[in-house]
C-alpha cells in the first residue's frame, strides 16, 4: 500500500495530546500530525512501540459492565418524579373501576 502525503489538513485522533501543541491537530498537515505524534507514515518502530507500551501501558479499553435490568428498573421507579406521578395517583384509585370509561364516571 503506498503511502500518500496529503496536502490539506486532516483529522486525526488526538491519542497523544500531551505532545501536541495548542493548535487543534484538525487543521494540521499531514507531516505535521506525524511530528506532532513522534510517528512516521510507515509506524512505529519496535523499539519506539516497546517503549510507548512501557511508558503508557497496553492499548486495551476496559469492559464496562451494565447494570442488572432489575436494578436499573428499580431506579426509574424510584426517580423522584415517577415517585411524584406514583403519590398523584394513589388518591385516584379508590374511584377507578376496571372499565372503558374514565375514573369517577
Amino acid at each position: 500500500m503506498d503511502v500518500v502525503e496529503a496536502k490539506e489538513p486532516v483529522t486525526v485522533d488526538a491519542g497523544r495530546a500531551d505532545r501536541m501543541s495548542s493548535h487543534a491537530i484538525g487543521s494540521l498537515l499531514a507531516a505535521d500530525v506525524y511530528d506532532s505524534l513522534s510517528t512516521r507514515p510507515t509506524g512505529l518502530t519496535s523499539d519506539e512501540a516497546r517503549r510507548r507500551l512501557e511508558v503508557d501501558g497496553p492499548n486495551l479499553l476496559e469492559e464496562v459492565r451494565r447494570p442488572h435490568l432489575l436494578r436499573s428498573f428499580l431506579s426509574n421507579v424510584t426517580h423522584l418524579m415517577a415517585v411524584m406521578l406514583w403519590a398523584g395517583c394513589w388518591p385516584c384509585l379508590p374511584n377507578c373501576r376496571c372499565s372503558p370509561s374514565p375514573c369517577g364516571r
